[in-house]
C-alpha cells in the first residue's frame, strides 16, 4: 500500500560516462555530478556556472525588447526634470520590482514617485481613473512595473493624453500589444531575450541595470525575493540573480530587511530560498492581500530604525491576520465539504469571505480532500462572487473553466491555479459544468500525482558530507526542486509520534542487520504510524536534510511519501 497518492517515478537514466568525466575533470563527486547532469548540465564549463554563478552570467539588458526606448526616454525626462510615475503591483514582486527602480531614478536624479494599487478598489493592474489622476498631477512619464501587458485602455488613454508609457512586465502576453512608448518584456515575440522566465522584480532590476550602466549589486537582494517569491523558473538568469541575492542578504545595510531578518529569528547564515519562500514573501504578500502594499516598499527604503520596526510589527500582525482569517474560513467552509464530498470538483461560495486569501484557502482544501477546489466570495449585494481555484495531480483547471466561459464573467490561470469572477444565479449551471467537464475527463482525476525520484541511495550513502554537497544545487525551487531519493527494501526500527495533537510521525530506519540507522520525520501523518510496526519492510521517499542538536549533527529524511513491501499486519489492541 502506499499511504500517499504519488506515483514514484525514477528519472531517466543519465549518461554515466559523461557523469565520470565531468567528475573527473571538475573533482564533484559523481553523485552530485549526476543530479547536476540530470538538470541538464553537458560540459565542465556549465558545471562550473550553475554550481557558483557570478554576476558575468548575467545577459546584456539591452537584448530584451524596446530597452533602448526606454532607457532614452527615461534618460530625456531626467534631464528635462520631468515628474515620473512608477505603477506596481500589490504582491511580493510587486512590491520589490517597485523599489528596485525607484532606488534606481532617485540615484539618477530623478523626480518619481509611486504606487501600488489597492486590490480591492484598483483591481489588478492599470486602470483609467488611476492614471488619469498621475496626469493630472502633471506627471508626463508612467513606468509599469510587473503589470500592464493587458492594460490596452489606461495605456492608450495615457498615451492619447500626453504622457508616455514605458510597459515593463513578464506576465502571459495576449494576442495584441498594449501600443506603450516601450514595451519591455522578456518573452516579446519581437525580441529574442536568453532568459524568458524573468520575474517583475527581473525586468525591473535588468532596467536598472541598462539605466545605471553597471550591475546593480546593491539591489539584486531585491531581485532574489521578487524572482523566488513569484515561483519563476529558477534557472539561467533567475538562479544566478537568486543566488547572488540571497548572499547579499547575508549582508544586507537594509535597516528594513535587517530587522524583519531579525523579528523572524533568522539565523544570518543559514538564511535561504526557503528563507524568502515561506518567510519573507508572505509577509510582504499579506499586506496585499488585506490593505495596502505600500509599507512593503517603505520598509525596503527606510534609513529609519524605529520605522523599520514600525513597519515590520504591522506586517507580522497583517501576516497572523490574514492566516487566522484563512483558518476561519477553512472551518467555515468545512460543512459545505462534507456535502460535496461525493463531487468531482468542490465549488465553495459564501458570503463575508475575504477575496484576499481564497487563493490559499483553496490550497489548503486541496490538501486536505484531494479534489481541485474553488473558493468564492459572495459579494454583498449577492449578485456576483469572486475568488480562486486551485487543482490537484493532473487535472487541468484552466481548461475545465474554459469549458463553462460563456458563464462566467471573467477567468484566467493556468494547470494548477485560476482566478475568476461569476454571476451568482450562474454558480449551480457552472457547478454543473465543471461536473461534466469532471466526468468527461475522468483519466485525469483518477491519475496520481507523480513524484520524480532523482536517486535511489543504500542507507549507507547517506551521509552528513553527501548532504552539505547538495546545498551547491541552492537556491532551490520552479525548475530545479530540491532532490528527492528513494530508500527501496528498507525497514522500521521504531516510530514516535510528536506534537501537541501526535500529528507528526517520527521514524528510525534501519537496513538488514546493520548497525546504521537514519531518522525520518513525516509531518501532519502521525495516523500512519499504525501500519508501520517494528521490522515492516517499506520504500520511502523525501528530501534530505541536516538535524542539529546538542551539538550532534545527523543525517533526517523529510518524507514525501511511503510505500510498504507485503503484507500489513495492525495491531489494534493497543
Amino acid at each position: 500500500m502506499s499511504f500517499a497518492n504519488y506515483a514514484w517515478k525514477l528519472k531517466e537514466n543519465v549518461d554515466e560516462e559523461l557523469v565520470t568525466s565531468l567528475s573527473s575533470e571538475s573533482g564533484v563527486s559523481e553523485n552530485l555530478v549526476r543530479l547536476c547532469v540530470e538538470r541538464g548540465i553537458q560540459t565542465a564549463e556549465e558545471l562550473q556556472e550553475f554550481l557558483s554563478p557570478t554576476p558575468h552570467l548575467i545577459h546584456d539588458p539591452f537584448l530584451l525588447h524596446d530597452m533602448d526606448k526606454a532607457v532614452g526616454r527615461i534618460q530625456e525626462a531626467i534631464e528635462n526634470g520631468e515628474l515620473i510615475h512608477i505603477y506596481g503591483d500589490y504582491d511580493a514582486d510587486g512590491i520589490t520590482s517597485t523599489t528596485i527602480l525607484y532606488e534606481t531614478l532617485e540615484m539618477l536624479g530623478a523626480q518619481v514617485s509611486y504606487y501600488l494599487p489597492n486590490r480591492f478598489t484598483d483591481g489588478y493592474g492599470p486602470n483609467i481613473p488611476a492614471f488619469q489622476r498621475v496626469i493630472e498631477e502633471g506627471h508626463t512619464l508612467i513606468i509599469t512595473v510587473d503589470c500592464g501587458i493587458a492594460a490596452h485602455e489606461p495605456i492608450r488613454y495615457a498615451m492619447e493624453n500626453g504622457c508616455d508609457v514605458i510597459l515593463t512586465d513578464h506576465h502571459e502576453i495576449p494576442s495584441e500589444i498594449p501600443e506603450a512608448y516601450a514595451v519591455v518584456h522578456p518573452r516579446h515575440p519581437e525580441a529574442n531575450y536568453p532568459c524568458g522566465d524573468l520575474s517583475g522584480a527581473g525586468v525591473a532590476f535588468k532596467l536598472a541595470h541598462a539605466l545605471l550602466g553597471e550591475f546593480p549589486e546593491e539591489m539584486v537582494e531585491l531581485a532574489a525575493i521578487g524572482t523566488i517569491a513569484d515561483l519563476v523558473s529558477l534557472t539561467d538568469e533567475n538562479r544566478t540573480i537568486a543566488k547572488l541575492g540571497i548572499t547579499q542578504m547575508k549582508q544586507t545595510q537594509r535597516i528594513g530587511l535587517v530587522t524583519l531578518i531579525e523579528k523572524l529569528s533568522v539565523k544570518v547564515d543559514k538564511l535561504d530560498e526557503k528563507t524568502i519562500g515561506f518567510q519573507i514573501g508572505p509577509r510582504l504578500n499579506a499586506l496585499g492581500r488585506l490593505g495596502d502594499a505600500t509599507p512593503g516598499v517603505q520598509l525596503l527604503t527606510t534609513f529609519d530604525d524605529e520605522e523599520a520596526q514600525s513597519i515590520v510589527d504591522f506586517m507580522q500582525s497583517e501576516n497572523e491576520r490574514r492566516q487566522s482569517i484563512v483558518n476561519q474560513i477553512v472551518e467555515e467552509a468545512t460543512p459545505l465539504i462534507q456535502e460535496q464530498l461525493n463531487q468531482p470538483v468542490l465549488v465553495l461560495a459564501q458570503p463575508g469571505w475575504h477575496e484576499g486569501v481564497l487563493g490559499i484557502v483553496a490550497s489548503r482544501i486541496v490538501e486536505q480532500t484531494g479534489k481541485p477546489t474553488i473558493v468564492l466570495g459572495i459579494s454583498e449585494d449577492g449578485l456576483t462572487a469572486k475568488g480562486s481555484g486551485r487543482s490537484f495531480g493532473e487535472f487541468n483547471l484552466y481548461d475545465a473553466l474554459t469549458s463553462v466561459k460563456n458563464r462566467l464573467l471573467k477567468f484566467g490561470g493556468h494547470h494548477m491555479a485560476a482566478g475568476l469572477t461569476v454571476e451568482t444565479i450562474l454558480l449551480p449551471t457552472i457547478i454543473e459544468g465543471l461536473e461534466q467537464y469532471a466526468k468527461d475527463h475522468q483519466e485525469l482525476l483518477d491519475a496520481k500525482a507523480t513524484l520524480m525520484i532523482d536517486e535511489v541511495l543504500p542507507l549507507k550513502e547517506i551521509t552528513v558530507d553527501w548532504i552539505e554537497s547538495l546545498a551547491s544545487l541552492k537556491p532551490f525551487g520552479t525548475d530545479n526542486p530540491e532532490p528527492v531519493v528513494s530508500l527501496e527494501g528498507i525497514q522500521v526500527a521504531s516510530t514516535q509520534l510528536l506534537g501537541a495533537d501526535k500529528q507528526h510521525l517520527k521514524l528510525n530506519l534501519k537496513e538488514g542487520n546493520s548497525s546504521n540507522t537514519l531518522q525520518a520525520m513525516a509531518f501532519s501523518k502521525g495516523e500512519w504510524s499504525a501500519s508501520l510496526q517494528p521490522d515492516t519492510k517499506i520504500s520511502i521517499a523525501g528530501t534530505l536534510e541536516i538535524n542539529e542538536w546538542q551539538n550532534n549533527r545527523l543525517p533526517q529524511l523529510l518524507v514525501k511519501d511511503i510505500a510498504v513491501k507485503g503484507r500489513v499486519v495492525i495491531d489494534w489492541r493497543t
